[in-house]
């Protein structure tokens, strides 16, 4: 792996699942705010990574020396800050860096329309942390994916962690958060990767409707082949399961989608996914990045809101 310079904005899981993914391969150089040095040190298994950050009096600082960018922040504030970047560096400069953003890219599809659009008019290079896309299943299943000629079904069930505590963004709708927004997105990229994009049917149930909190989702997309794919998620199960099946036969049971071979059980589960995703291939152009934004689009103004 050739050295490559990072920085992180997001204290949350950008540090607890990008800093390892990054500084477990030693070449890679991150710098970060001094601010963030307090947060890191609180956590035992973070710890040992103090000494090998290059530490910088600000953000800007950050920015400026990096030529990878890694955004783990609420998808409204994510939005926000691209927008900053275009008046903190010069055109070609900016150019010249990579962006990686998490899902969703903003709070709702029409404003990551407008997001991409404006990424790919000032030609910044980057890429989408669907996650799904990064697993060890996906590539084993690819095959029956594009081979399924009926019925493709996915189940999907846990409790979000907003639900374990006060809920924050990410079970507010509105936010960018729920079963439809920031759960269902990796099985929309999944959908669109695939060439899923006729809705057929489905309905969002919420935890509190007047509050517009999303819990359980129920989804019918199509592809031109007429094969139906089938997606329940339940985000508020006392069950934690997680199994696909293709034309009638089982294909995957697993209790977490994100878990891997190769789990450090000290850190993230989600770390395996993330090295994939910062080191591997680019499954997506930008015509398919917009594909997946379309298909959401689609999915939102088509699907029901089922009655209490």
């Amino acid at each position: 792996m050739n050295n490559q310079s990072y920085t992180i904005y997001g204290s949350g899981f950008g540090i607890y699942g990008y800093l390892p993914a990054i500084l477990k391969h030693s070449p890679n150089i991150l710098y970060l705010p001094k601010d963030y040095y307090l947060k890191i040190k609180k956590r035992p298994e973070l710890r040992k990574f103090l000494t090998q950050i290059y530490w910088k009096d600000n953000k800007d600082l950050c920015l400026i020396n990096s030529k990878k960018i890694i955004i783990s922040i609420p998808p409204k504030s994510q939005k926000l800050l691209i927008k900053s970047f275009f008046q903190k560096l010069p055109k070609d400069i900016l150019a010249k860096k990579m962006i990686y953003l998490e899902k969703p890219i903003c709070e709702n599809p029409e404003g990551s329309k407008e997001l991409i659009k404006v990424l790919n008019e000032k030609k910044i290079s980057y890429k989408i942390n669907y996650s799904f896309l990064y697993t060890d299943w996906f590539s084993n299943l690819k095959k029956n994916f594009l081979d399924s000629k009926n019925h493709i079904v996915i189940n999907w069930n846990f409790i979000g962690n907003h639900f374990l505590k006060k809920i924050n963004w990410k079970g507010y709708h509105d936010l960018g958060g729920g079963v439809l927004r920031f759960y269902s997105i990796h099985i929309i990229a999944l959908a669109a990767y695939f060439n899923f994009s006729k809705f057929v049917d489905g309905y969002i149930e919420h935890y509190d409707k007047k509050k517009l909190i999303p819990k359980k989702m129920f989804l019918r997309i199509s592809n031109i082949k007429g094969c139906i794919l089938e997606v329940n998620i339940d985000s508020f199960s006392t069950k934690k399961e997680f199994n696909i099946s293709i034309d009638g036969e089982n294909k995957l049971n697993l209790r977490n989608p994100f878990e891997s071979k190769s789990i450090d059980n000290n850190h993230d589960i989600r770390i395996p996914v993330l090295e994939n995703y910062l080191y591997g291939d680019d499954l997506f152009d930008k015509r398919l990045y917009e594909t997946v934004i379309d298909l959401w689009f689609k999915i939102e103004k088509n699907i029901n809101i089922k009655n209490d």
